[in-house]
């Protein structure tokens, strides 16, 4: 999914709901009838089109989300603007990325808004338990199994440990040992 995806759905969605309430508009015959008919169609196609988009959206956001075993957050802020990418990382070597630019406090929209998800890989180090994104610029994820800590370094900062599940954690890396 990239940045453009939400408008490509939601221009699919108008185009549909158009060309349906467009058929409505030659089905009834009376002139009059027809153009308020095909409005009201096109207004109410159009908010339950994208009403299903969006709930639909949810759900594959959620259903990524799932089954991962450790999710990292990375925030950077300026004065105006909000960068927020949090990763979730799951066994089958695969992340799955979602990005949020937005104000900060939404008090001015100078940075705008951005909202989008993504997919990548990751690969295991042989030498040590951690992993490697395959991101722009890559992260490492360092696992300690004894202590069970989790430390995932971007260049010289460190990220924000969102969840963890040690269970496939260790089955993971027993796996792929």
């Amino acid at each position: 999914m990239g940045p453009n995806e939400g408008y490509i759905w939601g221009l699919l969605g108008f185009g549909i709901a158009f060309l349906l309430s467009f058929i409505i508009h030659f089905i009834i015959r009376r002139r009059w009838l027809g153009c308020i008919l095909q409005l009201l169609v096109f207004i109410v196609l159009s908010i339950s089109i994208m009403t299903f988009l969006v709930s639909f959206r949810g759900c594959a956001s959620a259903f990524e989300e799932m089954d991962a075993m450790v999710s990292v957050r990375l925030i950077e802020e300026t004065r105006d603007c909000r960068y927020e990418r949090t990763w979730w990382m799951k066994p089958d070597n695969t992340y799955y990325l979602v990005f949020d630019k937005g104000s900060n406090n939404h008090k001015v929209e100078t940075c705008g808004n951005d909202y989008y998800s993504d997919r990548g890989t990751f690969t295991r180090i042989d030498s040590i338990c951690a992993i490697k994104t395959d991101y722009n610029p890559p992260f490492i994820i360092y696992f300690n199994l004894d202590s069970q800590k989790v430390t995932p370094v971007w260049g010289e900062d460190t990220l924000e440990v969102v969840s963890v599940d040690w269970k496939r954690i260790n089955e993971y890396f027993k796996m792929s040992q």
